[in-house]
Order: structure tokens, then sequence, then C-alpha cells
């Protein structure tokens, strides 16, 4: 039995080439994908991270309380930023009420990148993790 950690760290000393073999499969059957070029396209729309400003306070404040109030997985989001369960576990520890977690866990995210941290790099994270609607919101993105 290995935790989560143990895990991510043996993947990390494997050759990033091995690593992109092994992980680049598709997800969604290729007869799925044909049949689906043939129905009309949803009305469902992702818009592209294109914001190169800096993520605010105030918008990581706005994210930690839709996520909380939304009852979203906010771990998911963390792992996506870079975070392990251990750093979850932390964060939880430190921390009774969950949009305080979420705030903490994107304010360590933010100082581990910089001051002048890209807000496309949290959106990519927000849609990579089921939050696309929280980060059109919050980056008031529209397409």
């Amino acid at each position: 039995y290995i935790d989560e950690d143990q895990f991510v760290t043996w993947i990390w000393k494997l050759p990033q080439d091995a690593v992109k073999s092994i992980l680049d499969f598709p997800i969604i059957p290729q007869d799925v994908i044909a049949a689906s070029k043939d129905q009309p396209s949803s009305s469902v729309k992702v818009a592209a991270p294109q914001e190169t400003s800096a993520v605010t306070g105030a918008q990581l404040f706005r994210i930690a309380s839709e996520m909380s109030a939304q009852k979203r997985d906010w771990k998911l989001l963390a792992n996506h930023l870079g975070f392990l369960e251990k750093d979850s576990h932390a964060f939880e520890g430190r921390h009774s009420e969950v949009n305080q977690q979420i705030l903490e866990m994107l304010q360590v995210w933010q100082r581990k990148e910089g001051p002048l941290t890209e807000a496309s790099a949290l959106q990519s994270a927000l849609q990579a993790s089921g939050n696309t609607d929280i980060s059109n919101e919050v980056f008031q993105l529209s397409f």
C-alpha cells in the first residue's frame, strides 16, 4: 500500500516522456467522438482562458465563497493547482469553515506563484476541476 503522496513522488521521478506516453490515451472512444461530430453542437460553451491580468485578493475571496456556497469539490481544484492530499488536510486542520480552507489554499498558491500570478492559470485550473461557471463569473468572461 502506498498513499497519494508516495505515488506522486514516484511519478515525478520517472522520465517525463515515459509518463506522458503512459497517460496519453483517449478517454472517450473514437466512435463516440465521431458520432458527436454529426450531432448539433451543445449550447454550453466554455470560454478559453484569455485573461492576462494578475489575480486579485477579491477574486480569490469570491472563488472561495462561491465554491463553498455551492458545495464544490475544492480539493480537486487544489490538485489542479499542484497541492497534494496532505496539503488539503493541513488547510482543513487550520480552519473549520470550508470557505476559509479554500481561501487559504488559493492564497498559498498565489504566494507560491508570485504577486503577479496571471488569472489565466487559475481560470484553467477552475475549468479543469469542473468550475467553469465560477471561473466565467469571477473573471467576467463572455463568449
